[in-house]
C-alpha cells in the first residue's frame, strides 16, 4: 500500500464522517461557523493601515534609502487646515463679503481645545515665521492685509487699493502673495483688482505635540461643519481629514467583510461535508 493511497483513504474517511456530521447536525455547524466568524472579526478592532509605500517596496531598495535620507535632511514637521470661500454672488471684492472672511478667520484663530488639563489655541500650535504670538504664525488669509485686525479693515476707506497693492506686507513685514489668497483675480489697466472667484484661508500647525494638534483640527472641522451662509460656500479640509475618511471607509466595510468571511466558511463546510443520500464504501474499490 503506497503512502499516497493510504493518505487518500484516510482523507476520504475523514470527509465522510465530517459530511455525515454536517448532514445530521446542520444547525450546530451553522452556529459554529457564526461563532468562529465573530471571534475572527474581533481582530478588526486592532486593524491598522499604512499610508506610505513601505508595504509594497523592498526595504533595501534605492527608493526607500533615498526617501529616508531626504526625510532625515528635510523633516516634514507641519500640518495644515484650509478653507476655500466662494461667494454665492460671484462678487468677492465687496465689504460685506470680506467682512465675513475676516470674522471667520478670527473664529478659527480663537478656537481652543483642552488636552490633559492644558488649553491650546492656534497661536500655541502654529508653525511660526516670527516670535510674535498671533501675527507670527504661518497662515494664508485676507486678514493679513489689516494685520488680522477687523477694526482696521472697517476703518479702511479704500480696501480695494489695499488688496491691490502688490507690495503689501503682513503684520511681521512679509510680502503678501496675492495669488495664494485670491483665485483667478483680474486687474484693470491701473493694476486695481476688479474681481476674484474665491479666497483661501490656510493655517499651518506644527506636528508635535500631536494630541492637541489633532484635537484642534477636529475642532476646526466641527466649526466649519457648523458654519453656513447664504452668501458664501465653504470648502474645507484638514490634515486629519484624509485619515478620518480612510478610517470611515474601512469601518463601513467591517460588517460586509465579516459577512463575507461567514459565507466563505459556511460554503466550505457545506461543500466539504456534503452529505450523500446513498451509503458508499470508503477506502474500497
Amino acid at each position: 500500500l503506497s503512502v499516497g493511497t493510504y493518505v487518500r483513504e484516510k482523507m476520504e474517511i475523514l470527509f465522510y464522517h465530517f459530511g455525515f456530521a454536517v448532514g445530521h447536525f446542520p444547525y450546530v455547524f451553522v452556529v459554529i461557523v457564526l461563532l468562529f466568524t465573530a471571534v475572527c472579526s474581533c481582530g478588526l478592532y486592532y486593524f491598522e493601515y499604512q499610508l506610505d509605500n513601505s508595504v509594497w517596496v523592498p526595504p533595501d531598495s534605492i527608493h526607500v534609502k533615498q526617501q529616508k535620507e531626504f526625510a532625515s535632511l528635510f523633516q516634514d514637521r507641519q500640518r495644515s487646515s484650509s478653507v476655500i470661500a466662494i461667494p454665492a454672488s460671484g462678487k468677492l471684492l465687496d465689504k460685506p463679503t470680506i467682512r465675513l472672511l475676516l470674522e471667520l478667520d478670527q473664529k478659527i484663530r480663537e478656537l481652543s481645545v483642552e488636552v490633559e488639563g492644558k488649553s491650546y489655541r492656534f497661536a500655541d500650535l502654529c508653525g511660526r515665521k516670527s516670535s510674535q504670538r498671533e501675527a507670527g504664525c504661518i497662515s494664508i488669509s485676507i486678514a493679513e492685509y489689516w494685520s488680522l485686525n477687523v477694526t482696521r479693515f472697517e476703518e479702511d476707506t479704500n480696501f480695494i487699493a489695499t488688496i491691490s497693492n502688490p507690495d503689501a506686507t503682513s503684520g511681521v513685514g512679509d510680502k503678501i502673495n496675492q495669488e495664494s489668497i485670491f483665485a483667478q483675480a483680474t486687474y484693470d489697466s491701473a493694476g486695481t483688482m476688479t474681481s476674484s472667484l474665491a479666497s483661501r484661508l490656510e493655517y499651518v500647525l506644527e506636528k508635535n505635540p500631536i494630541a492637541p494638534v489633532e484635537a484642534w483640527e477636529n475642532k476646526f472641522l466641527s466649526l466649519m461643519g457648523e458654519t453656513s451662509s447664504s452668501e458664501m460656500t465653504y470648502r474645507y479640509r484638514s490634515s486629519i481629514s484624509y485619515d478620518q475618511e480612510l478610517l470611515r471607509a474601512l469601518s463601513s466595510d467591517y460588517a460586509l467583510l465579516a459577512a463575507g468571511i461567514f459565507l466563505i466558511l459556511f460554503f466550505t463546510v457545506v461543500t466539504i461535508g456534503k452529505p450523500r443520500s446513498e451509503e458508499r464504501r470508503v477506502g474500497k474499490e
